[in-house]
């Protein structure tokens, strides 16, 4: 299954030190003399820095989260000792089971390999973690061909050079946290931080391509969809699927930028996880609440995609699926669909899709039950995608050929009517056309079409 990588969790090895006996969650620390403790380096022992200290004592499955991403974002690789409350022992069947949990809900944590040490908790219900921290993070450039031509939709437009000078609603946000490294970029900005990179680090140049890219497709007068659908349209109409990395044999992936921001703003070429990191920077610059989530299906696949608030709403949306290399008399072509925009948890791809996640569960499963109608958001004036017959298409056809200004161009629609016939006489009508391609829908239910024209208009 092509968009199905190889993630981090199949990469990394989480080690586990621990007896398998039951344990004791009452266990009194009190008679721990100071000298036993003095071996110890502590949560609260930690350098006070911009992100608040986690709690030396975890009350709930966000302490222990966050207590992960805390050390993931400051690249802590020193051992580092907690507690547990007496209230949260009593949610936790175990506290290996609850750092399992907590290790595949973080956002940052699945980067390291980790070592989870419980071998004290019986007797002196002491918790450690160690980060094992990568020092050639991020540092492989893609080999992936970037060269195959995109065939967008008749309405696209992306001029790099162009400036809006809109303006950047997380610059709103008072608490200004620093960063230096991509994965710090995009933990801020998901989690309601106003990143500030550090000067001449990689945050600050990526950071400051992001800022280019949406003021070159975003705005201000945009609506809030409008804005959604620009930069879904940028990841999947500018940002290449790096099918080498995805693919590879090498079982230590955590060095390929393709995995991050740098793959996107960098490269142009990522795989789902750093398109993923990307959607959740660029949208919640613009201040649209868009998450990262990772998970495995039932084929043993794992894949990152994103959730997206729109209109207080939860969507699940993907940059990645929608992205298709076609073969047209021997010319290859890349193109995109509407068809995960803003879905529900289902998605057109079924059973394919059904991937478990952990990750931001409380939003998760609020997620609408029904997809957003994006076609008939796209609808307007004397252009209706949601088409009922032929004579529908052949004028949604006539009407953007008055619009685009593009050589080769895709026009996607609903096709929204019950004649069983329907496909057969586009596809006769089309054959009569010339440069015009017809890629049927992936699913017999999801009856989304894309018309392709190829030349001069």
């Amino acid at each position: 299954m092509k968009k199905c990588l190889v993630y981090m969790f199949f990469l990394l090895t989480i080690l586990v030190v621990s007896c398998t006996k039951n344990i004791d969650n009452t266990s009194d620390t009190s008679s721990i003399n100071n000298t036993t403790l003095k071996s110890y380096f502590f949560v609260d022992e930690l350098d006070d820095d911009d992100l608040k200290q986690p709690n030396k004592y975890i009350n709930s499955i966000d302490d222990f989260i966050y207590l992960l991403d805390y050390l993931a974002f400051y690249q802590i690789d020193k051992k580092v000792s907690f507690y547990l409350s007496d209230d949260y022992k009593k949610e936790i069947s175990a506290p290996r089971h609850a750092f399992k949990i907590a290790y595949n809900s973080s956002d940052l944590a699945d980067v390291y390999a980790v070592v989870f040490d419980d071998s004290d908790y019986k007797d002196k219900g002491i918790l450690s973690i160690k980060y094992s921290i990568s020092k050639d993070i991020a540092t492989v450039k893609s080999e992936t061909d970037i060269t195959i031509p995109f065939i967008h939709n008749y309405d696209y437009n992306f001029d790099e050079n162009k400036n809006n000078n809109i303006k950047f609603k997380i610059d709103d946000i008072k608490n200004e946290i620093s960063a230096s490294n991509s994965e710090q970029l995009y933990y801020l900005a998901m989690n309601g931080y106003k990143p500030k990179p550090k000067k001449g680090s990689i945050a600050e140049e990526i950071y400051n391509k992001a800022k280019k890219i949406l003021n070159s497709i975003i705005e201000d007068d945009m609506t809030e969809f409008q804005k959604i659908k620009a930069v879904y349209d940028y990841l999947t109409n500018e940002i290449y699927y790096d099918t080498e990395t995805a693919y590879s044999l090498d079982t230590y992936l955590v060095k390929e930028q393709a995995y991050y921001l740098e793959g996107v703003f960098l490269n142009k070429c990522a795989v789902c996880d750093g398109k993923a990191k990307a959607y959740a920077l660029l949208l919640n610059m613009l201040g649209i609440k868009c998450y990262r989530l990772t998970g495995v299906n039932e084929l043993n696949y794992d894949h990152a995609w994103n959730i997206v608030n729109y209109d207080n709403k939860w969507y699940t949306s993907c940059t990645t699926y929608p992205e298709e290399t076609y073969n047209f008399d021997e010319e290859k072509r890349i193109i995109s669909s509407y068809n995960m925009l803003l879905q529900n948890d289902v998605t057109p791809y079924l059973q394919k899709w059904d991937y478990i996640n952990y990750k931001h569960k409380e939003l998760f499963n609020n997620i609408e039950e029904e997809p957003y109608d994006i076609f008939d958001m796209l609808s307007h004036d004397t252009i209706n995608f949601k088409c009922e017959n032929l004579d529908d298409v052949i004028k949604l056809i006539e009407e953007i050929k008055k619009l685009t200004s593009l050589d080769e161009y895709k026009i996607e629609f609903n096709y929204v009517g019950n004649d069983d016939n329907f496909q057969n006489e586009l596809i006769n009508y089309l054959r009569q056309q010339e440069n015009v391609n017809l890629l049927n829908p992936l699913y017999n239910d999801n009856k989304i079409y894309s018309i392709i024209f190829f030349g001069e208009k």
